[in-house]
């Protein structure tokens, strides 16, 4: 994933000013299903200015914490971010499930079952 910002003067709307503001571009971005035994192909750890992301629909991180630290083990770098959705955590087991090289922040669902992400 490669991304360019690009800095912009925005007009205010029937204004005629200029707001103080920056518009970003993200270009050249690719998101895509990756199965386990592809994921280092991937990824573009050899350009520095790349942001590495991903997605894991995780169905219970409790359950499948294991899961998550090995395909994690099994990625050549570090990623800028993991994101984890269907967490099923609730409040009291946030701090439990911390991850090699990351710092964990859990939103639960609250008052309901399932749900739930981290980041």
């Amino acid at each position: 994933m490669s991304i360019d910002f690009v800095a912009s003067p925005v007009r205010g709307k029937n204004t005629g000013k200029h707001l103080n503001a920056t518009i970003f571009k993200v270009c050249d971005y690719d998101s895509k299903y990756v199965t386990e035994d592809k994921v280092n192909e991937f990824f573009h750890f050899d350009d520095l200015s790349a942001i590495n992301l991903l997605h894991v629909n995780c169905r219970s991180l409790k359950k499948n914490f294991d899961s998550v630290k090995l395909l994690l083990a099994n990625i050549s770098c570090p990623l800028t971010a993991l994101a984890l959705s269907e967490t099923w955590l609730i409040p009291a087991f946030n701090d439990m499930h911390n991850l090699p090289r990351y710092i964990f922040v859990s939103n639960p669902r609250l008052h309901k079952r399932g749900g739930g992400v981290g980041i």
